[in-house]
C-alpha cells in the first residue's frame, strides 16, 4: 500500500508538468557547506540564479538543520525550495520503480 504523497510533491509535480526547460537543482549538505565556507565567492543570487526550482531531500535538510549558519544560507536562496519527504514523496517521483 503507498502513502499519500506530501503537498510538496504535489506542487512539484505541477511545477514540471506545466513549465518546459525546468532547471532544477537538488541540494546537497556537502555542497551547502562547501558554499557557506566560500560565500564570498559564491554568493547565493549567482549560484543559485540560474535555476527555477531548489529541491531539498529530508534527509539533506535534516543535515543542513544542524546548523544555523547552513539554515540561514538555505533560508536566503531566492528561488523556491520544496523540501521532498522520502517516505511519502520518492517512490511516486520516480512512478513507483525502483
Amino acid at each position: 500500500m503507498y502513502k499519500m504523497v506530501s503537498e510538496n510533491f504535489k506542487e512539484l509535480d505541477s511545477f514540471i508538468t506545466n513549465r518546459h526547460d525546468l532547471r532544477i537543482c537538488i541540494l546537497d549538505n556537502n555542497n551547502v557547506q562547501f558554499c557557506t565556507q566560500h560565500e564570498k565567492y559564491f554568493p547565493v543570487d549567482k549560484i543559485y540564479g540560474y535555476y527555477d526550482l531548489i529541491l531539498v531531500p529530508g534527509w539533506v535538510y535534516a543535515e543542513i538543520a544542524q546548523s544555523e549558519h547552513r539554515r540561514q544560507y538555505i533560508s536566503s536562496i531566492p528561488q523556491q525550495l520544496l523540501y521532498l519527504d522520502e517516505e511519502t514523496d520518492y517512490l511516486p517521483l520516480v512512478d513507483y520503480h525502483d
